[in-house]
């Protein structure tokens, strides 16, 4: 797909930056109501990044695309074998022609997608932070392993959050500053300090912060199995795995069956969430997923055969 931008065989829309991220996502077959708004500055394009101007990530099962208007596009592609895969490119100019597009490789988002919060693989990351009205962040509420287990408090911090959800507190939609040694938050609703027709939808959703945040935790985890096993693999040659080896790949690959059987998941409350569920997305439960299989597709083919077995 990337060849066919590249080479112009696929045209896209250049009357705009919207009009571009929307024809890009409509290749790729991204829905918009995968959109997700973030105004934290925790992302490599942070000086661009403000409550004025947030920053949007599409999803689906294997692709993630970040666009913030008068910025980059970046591409998040997940390989079976590599991981995570990083790519960013400038949004052309109205009336460019249709070979001006070149994606580049992108090393310096290993800086934050190879750390030990994603404990040292190739995986995606999920922030929580209270920005500060002028830029950084004044409190963080998270450093586990992203994935279905965080309290629900404790996310959304830096992003936007729309539709119906019933949750008595969370640090979304916020900033703050401190005021004699003390945090005091400010609400910042979606759409007040922005404009949404920057973006190809008016939303930032509930559910759709509830896909992403299992689904980044599902692919953190079987990347980290996947490498874990084939890294032991090799090191030992034709050998068999040392006792060490073999108990913390059990360790990681018990890890992972938990989280598919959704062992764990921090609950809603009652009534539960309602909201625009992403087009291609599994239909939802009261927590997550009707079908917990229904997004581990990737799972076998992820998995080398020491730790699929």
């Amino acid at each position: 797909m990337i060849g066919k931008l590249e080479s112009g065989e696929l045209e896209l829309d250049r009357s705009s930056e919207v009009a571009f991220i929307a024809s890009l996502l409509k290749a790729f077959d991204v829905p918009f109501s995968s959109q997700l708004l973030v105004y934290s500055t925790t992302s490599l394009q942070l000086r661009l990044t403000s409550p004025r101007n947030p920053r949007a990530i599409y999803f689906i099962e294997d692709l993630y695309i970040g666009y913030i208007p008068s910025g980059r596009i970046e591409i998040v592609s997940i390989n079976p074998s590599l991981g995570a895969i990083f790519y960013i490119f400038d949004i052309p100019c109205p009336g460019a022609g249709p070979a001006d597009l070149s994606f580049d490789r992108s090393g310096r988002c290993m800086n934050c997608h190879v750390d030990t919060q994603i404990r040292e693989v190739p995986g995606l990351n999920i922030s929580s932070v209270v920005p500060g009205s002028r830029g950084g962040s004044m409190d963080s509420f998270r450093s586990d392993l992203s994935g279905h287990q965080i309290p629900l408090g404790d996310r959304f911090g830096g992003w936007h959050v729309t539709g119906e959800h019933h949750l008595d507190q969370h640090p979304g939609n916020l900033i703050g500053n401190f005021v004699d040694g003390d945090l005091v938050t400010e609400p910042v609703p979606p759409g007040e300090r922005f404009d949404f027709a920057r973006f190809p939808a008016k939303t930032s959703d509930i559910l759709a912060h509830l896909l992403l945040e299992h689904q980044v935790g599902f692919l953190n985890r079987v990347i980290e199995v996947s490498y874990r096993a084939r890294a032991y693999a090799f090191s030992r040659g034709a050998g068999e795995l040392t006792p060490v080896q073999e108990a913390e790949l059990d360790r990681v690959a018990e890890e992972l069956v938990k989280y598919l059987l959704f062992s764990g998941e921090a609950a809603l409350r009652q009534g539960g969430s309602t909201g625009m569920l992403p087009r291609s997305m599994p239909s939802c439960r009261s927590g997550l997923w009707a079908d917990p299989c229904a997004t581990y597709s990737c799972a076998p083919e992820c998995l080398p055969a020491a730790a699929a077995t």
